[in-house]
């Protein structure tokens, strides 16, 4: 999938890619919705020839998926701001799109009880996190 979004977008040099196999509690297309989001918006706000990063990782028992990009980042004051139709600066960024992807990510990680995590450095790099739970044994 990340690789569908980074052809669509014209940047296939630039997605990285490191993946580690794990068992998730959430439905594979749940969790395909939260990445293809999180990707797109990476792609969509971040300059060609950057990179975008897409990680995902077991770490002290959860599953970690972890989408980096060098792009103009999302200011403090918005990041708890994050809701539906939400497209920040709209007067000074020309955006496309509906502004729903962040909060149909979040809302799903939230049905898993987890939360989306977003790290911004406006001008720089926006890291946006959520960590599952692992599937039960």
């Amino acid at each position: 999938m990340s690789r569908a979004k980074a052809i669509a977008a014209n940047r296939e040099a630039d997605l990285q890619l490191y993946l580690q196999d794990s068992t998730v509690n959430i439905s594979e297309t749940r969790l395909k919705k939260i990445a293809e989001e999180l990707v797109e918006n990476a792609f969509k706000f971040s300059a060609e020839e950057t990179p975008v990063r897409v990680v995902s990782r077991n770490e002290n028992n959860h599953f970690t998926l972890e989408i980096l990009d060098r792009g103009r980042g999302i200011g403090p004051e918005y990041i708890d701001k994050v809701g539906a139709y939400m497209q920040f600066d709209r007067k000074i960024n020309e955006q496309q799109g509906t502004g729903l992807g962040l909060i149909i990510a979040k809302r799903l990680a939230e049905l898993h009880g987890r939360k989306l995590i977003i790290e911004s450095i406006p001008g720089q790099q926006t890291t946006v996190r959520v960590i599952l739970p692992p599937a039960m044994a």
